[in-house]
């Protein structure tokens, strides 16, 4: 029985399930048309892993922004669900071509990303894979609650993605500044260890904010005091953590300080990702249920 339960489940999916992998095919061509060279000779011909990387954030974050409304497809109301699905569906699509912008020009705007892209860097490929990866956690949590009429959904749903978008930014150019080097120009000499830093930070502070962005709206008063207290928590949090990581680093490892401020080790920053975004994990489901 639960067998049959279990392909029940996946047949009643299914109809969503096509409708996200409808939009991320658009979304794939639609950065084919917007480039001015041969993406398939860039992946498949000359095997650059950087351009993939790019491009395969891009297509994840359709995913995960997408997930959270799947489960609410409803086969009894079928045609009704299908057009919800497809207008959030729309919402992502429109956010993630606009926030290929945002990143190039924003977020990296010392780095010219696509032409390194192009060259092979790594680390700019990385760093693009996570920012794009932490939008989609944003957007998911702006397709999540409910409103008390479709107007105030709509506003609420893009004004907290961008409170969200300009928070994550924030925390990526704080933690930028408190870095004893440049990241973006080790970013530019393809330092894979500065690119896996920028991503994790962009991931971290993402999915720790995500809560602020999701839920019902009761009134923008009430709803931007619970995102102001979230984003407060994630910036405090993170920064411990960088900290600890930090001082583990010099007090237990005996890494000379000196070696830290010249450049990002592989090891930290492999170290000060996961455990930030372990931490960000566990945030979201604290908060969720705070």
């Amino acid at each position: 029985m639960e067998f049959l339960a279990f392909f029940d489940a996946l047949w009643r999916l299914l109809p969503s399930a096509l409708v996200v992998l409808v939009y991320v095919v658009a979304l794939w061509l639609t950065f084919n048309w917007m480039t001015h060279f041969d993406d398939r000779e860039e992946i498949v011909g000359k095997k650059n892993v950087a351009y993939l990387l790019q491009r395969l954030g891009l297509a994840t974050a359709q995913i995960i922004a997408m997930y959270p409304v799947i489960a609410d497809f409803d086969p009894e109301n079928f045609w009704g669900s299908l057009g919800w699905l497809a207008i959030e569906g729309l919402w992502v699509f429109i956010a993630l071509v606009l926030a290929r912008l945002f990143v190039d020009w924003l977020i990296l705007p010392k780095v010219n990303n696509q032409v390194l892209l192009l060259k092979g860097n790594l680390a700019v490929g990385v760093t693009e894979f996570g920012a794009y990866v932490g939008i989609g956690f944003l957007l998911a949590g702006s397709l999540t609650g409910g409103a008390s009429s479709l107007g105030l959904a709509i506003a609420s749903t893009v004004v907290f993605y961008l409170l969200g978008l300009l928070f994550v930014t924030a925390v990526f150019w704080l933690y930028e500044w408190l870095t004893p080097y440049d990241l973006r120009e080790l970013l530019r000499k393809g330092s894979l260890s500065a690119g896996i830093e920028l991503a994790g930070v962009f991931v971290a502070s993402a999915l720790a904010v995500r809560v602020g962005v999701a839920g019902d709206f009761e009134s923008w008063g009430s709803s931007l005091i619970w995102f102001l207290v979230t984003a407060v928590v994630a910036i405090v949090v993170l920064g411990l953590v960088w900290l600890a990581v930090l001082f583990v680093s010099i007090k237990v490892w005996r890494i000379p300080k000196r070696r830290l401020r010249e450049a990002p080790d592989l090891t930290i920053s492999l170290l000060r990702v996961g455990v930030m975004i372990l931490v960000g994990v566990m945030m979201s489901r604290i908060l969720a249920v705070a």
